[in-house]
């Protein structure tokens, strides 16, 4: 690489703080951001992918849109650009991935698979939405914070500088390589075939084996083989390694793993309902931390309901035929060419298998419960705190700010129907209304969205301000432009497949937040009578 820093240095206004993992494409140091203070962790990625101005303008571009993701299991970027030729990413720091944990504990017990599976799945399915795929889904880019107490952890989606927009062709570069890994490779991917989001699909139902039988689901000797496996073969049948799971969980597995991509589920929201259903009662729902038990009595988690489900993956999923002809052929002239040394793609197989080359992670720290961060350590995680509504001011901690907008963030779990909620503080008003602005166009809502009273929330996305209603609480006004003063700021809802948030400014005390739920019009509600934040002093 044309710069490789050395520890204590300083690298585009972050100081290099130790060195987390490298890779044939890339090196990972856990760094500080020199004028905020907050940790992260900074990619910096070869010379070579620099010098390709095609690599230079998507990684530009897609870095953007990467940035404006706005999901509870997608890790955040901090920052991305050129320094001195070399092209870099700043992102959140959490200490360990799912590869490490498993490594290290062994496969995951039924409801904490699901757990992460499902907010992993969440997180595609919103980036699909956007015309995104990710390419790359592999248990080192599944970034793990511990939950609270037993429950299972929470899990965040990195590394989206190798996203593609759906209008792509295929998973092979302009150079020959391939962009993912091939543990967790679809076979169009392999072929170099247009891909969507199915591809993704394909490499989440590998990690859910992975996650549960503590191994890839194509275990061979050589790369070659591991490509072929993913071409030709079934799945191994995973009741046979975990005989504790239902026979049922293989169907699902095989849909997700289909050959075919016409056969696979259409989102991942189906994936995670099938797999949810079939493990029985011993399935979790977790979303972004909060967990459900979802074998009350009734519920779909009965024997009954498992094959029900079974017999419904087994209904739209028909018996295909071997498809063989050009497209086996073109199989066995690519596995030919990597025989022969001619294998371009196995160089993409050394950016892909960069296990320590990761937005995060340290191999021997454990899954532990995070330190306790009360009373806040800063003076300016203080003073949000005491900007924080009093009712649920003991069940927040201070928190890395999310972007360099912001000087302190603090996250809060009230309950209720609220997931979390997130309150920074600004730099200045002036950054609060840029920051927002900024969230505004990521949502696409450009303009003012005249809805009645009654349904603020209920048919997003409205962008609408607000002012308080005694110390805590809001009271909507109808319209963004065009209002006669009284109002303390702006505030915008809006969906997307399984999770809701209203993000909102306080033009008072330059404090901005935003709260994640399931239920938009039950957030609304919370929102309007408690959310805060209050004046201090």
């Amino acid at each position: 690489m044309a710069v490789v820093p050395r520890i204590g240095t300083e690298f585009a206004g972050y100081r290099i703080e130790a060195l987390l993992g490298r890779g044939g494409m890339s090196v990972v140091y856990r760094a500080e951001n020199v004028r905020l203070g907050n940790k992260v962790a900074l990619k910096l990625l070869a010379d070579e992918l620099a010098e390709d101005e095609s690599f230079r303008e998507r990684f530009v571009r897609e870095s953007r849109t990467a940035a404006m993701l706005n999901h509870p299991n997608i890790i955040t970027i901090y920052d991305a650009g050129d320094w001195k030729g070399v092209l870099y990413i700043a992102m959140r720091w959490v200490e360990t991935d799912l590869k490490a944990h498993l490594r290290r504990e062994g496969p995951l017990a039924p409801d904490h698979a699901i757990a992460i599976a499902a907010q992993v799945g969440s997180a595609l399915d919103a980036a699909h939405v956007r015309g995104l795929l990710h390419r790359d889904v592999k248990p080192a880019n599944i970034l793990l914070e511990a939950g609270e107490s037993s429950a299972p952890p929470i899990a965040y989606l990195a590394d989206f500088g190798l996203t593609k927009h759906l209008e792509s062709r295929s998973g092979i570069t302009a150079s020959g390589q391939f962009v993912g890994t091939i543990d967790y490779m679809s076979p169009e991917q392999i072929e170099g075939l247009d891909v969507d989001s199915r591809t993704d699909i394909y490499s989440l139902g590998c990690v859910i084996f992975e996650s549960l039988a503590g191994a890839t689901p194509f275990r061979r000797e050589t790369e070659v083989a591991v490509l072929w496996a993913h071409m030709r073969e079934d799945p191994p049948q995973l009741s046979e390694v975990r005989i504790d799971l239902p026979r049922e969980l293989d169907a699902v597995l095989a849909k997700a793993m289909a050959k075919a991509p016409e056969d696979r589920y259409p989102n991942c929201q189906e994936l995670v309902t099938d797999l949810r259903h079939v493990l029985g009662t011993a399935a979790v729902e977790t979303y972004a931390g909060r967990t459900v038990d979802d074998s009350v009595p009734g519920s779909v988690a009965s024997t009954k309901a498992a094959k029900t489900v079974l017999q419904s993956i087994r209904e739209r999923r028909p018996d295909r035929p071997r498809r063989l002809g050009t497209r086996w052929l073109a199989v066995s002239l690519l596995v030919l060419a990597l025989l022969l040394g001619g294998a371009a793609a196995i160089v993409g197989y050394a950016l892909g298998n960069d296990p320590e080359a990761q937005s995060a992670r340290t191999t021997q720290t454990p899954v532990a419960p995070p330190p306790a961060l009360e009373p806040a350590s800063k003076p300016a995680e203080r003073l949000l705190l005491l900007n924080v509504p009093a009712s649920i001011r003991k069940k927040c901690k201070p928190t890395e700010p999310t972007t360099p907008d912001f000087v302190a963030t603090v996250v809060c779990r009230p309950g209720g129907g609220v997931i979390k909620v997130e309150y920074s503080s600004a730099e200045s008003g002036a950054r609060n209304n840029r920051h927002f602005d900024k969230r505004v166009r990521a949502e696409q809502v450009d303009q003012p969205v005249n809805l009645a009273p009654a349904v603020n929330c209920h048919t997003p996305p409205p962008l609408r301000q607000w002012r308080t209603r005694g110390n805590a609480g809001h009271i909507p006004r109808p319209h963004v432009i065009g209002a006669k003063g009284g109002y303390q700021g702006r505030f915008i809802c809006y969906r997307s497949n399984w999770w809701s948030a209203i993000e909102w400014t306080d033009a008072r005390v330059d404090v901005y937040s935003v709260a994640y739920g399931r239920d938009i019009a039950r957030l609304f509600k919370w929102w309007r009578r408690q959310a805060g934040p209050i004046r201090s002093g």
